[in-house]
């Protein structure tokens, strides 16, 4: 369960969001919510109640396997594509506010509290923002984060959605690089028939074209960064499992 304040960008996101089904829209890859309840006379605090934390768990980053890592990157790039076509921005994708089900095989974005909801219009892009995590280098990287840090007053205007890309963009770059086994493409010469290292060295070549598109989504400049709306133009994108 989550406490938050109602009438706030967190709990207007949450509520929209939880009326969207995940059967109708596979797609959506946020955290499914069991109800809302609103206490009035606590602060006007809004009660946010999802499935027992057990049966979640934080393995954003915890692959072992080449399969685990393909199966990350699809999930967690068609999430971000579906909140950004609802003109949604989480502003805080980090390994700590991605979660796996292992029942459903599902990962899930969570912790809405630093989201924005914008329109159509570009200019509603462009926010004031005091950011306190990974920040991009429009916003002065780790640098903008140690000055956030001690001024609360330390805000800078970024693209809300280009911030959300660059953030994804280095979660995925990490888990290509850090986490892939070698062993697995490297077997594949003098294992030629066996189907399972065949499989693999297949997804480690999907997992070059995903490292040339997170190569794309960390460019300094964020307006050279790929949109998430651009994204499902890319060809590996229909060989989905």
């Amino acid at each position: 369960m989550k406490a938050i304040l109602a009438g706030s960008r967190q709990s207007i996101i949450i509520r929209r969001l939880s009326k969207i089904s995940l059967d109708q829209y596979p797609h959506n890859h946020t955290i499914p919510v069991l109800d809302i309840v609103t206490f009035h006379e606590q602060n006007a605090k809004v009660i946010v109640i999802i499935e027992a934390d057990q049966t979640y768990t934080r393995r954003a980053h915890d692959f072992r396997t080449v399969a685990e890592v393909y199966d990350f990157a699809t999930q967690s790039l068609e999430g971000l594509l579906f909140m950004h076509k609802l003109h949604i921005a989480h502003l805080d994708i980090g390994r700590n506010n991605i979660v796996y089900r292992n029942s459903s095989g599902r990962y899930y974005f969570i912790d809405f509290e630093t989201s924005y909801t914008c329109s159509d219009d570009p200019v509603t892009h462009v926010q004031s923002l005091r950011m306190s995590s990974n920040p991009p280098p429009e916003a002065g990287g780790w640098l903008f984060r140690e000055k956030a840090r001690n001024d609360h007053e330390h805000y800078v205007n970024v693209d809300v959605f280009a911030v959300d890309v660059w953030n994804l963009g280095c979660l995925l770059i990490d888990g290509i690089e850090v986490r892939v086994p070698v062993r697995c493409s490297l077997k594949i010469e003098t294992h030629s028939g066996d189907k399972r290292l065949e499989k693999n060295l297949e997804l480690s070549v999907k997992l070059v074209r995903i490292r040339a598109l997170a190569e794309s989504m960390m460019k300094d400049n964020p307006k050279e960064r790929p949109t998430m709306r651009e994204y499902i133009t890319t060809s590996w994108r229909t060989e989905r499992r």
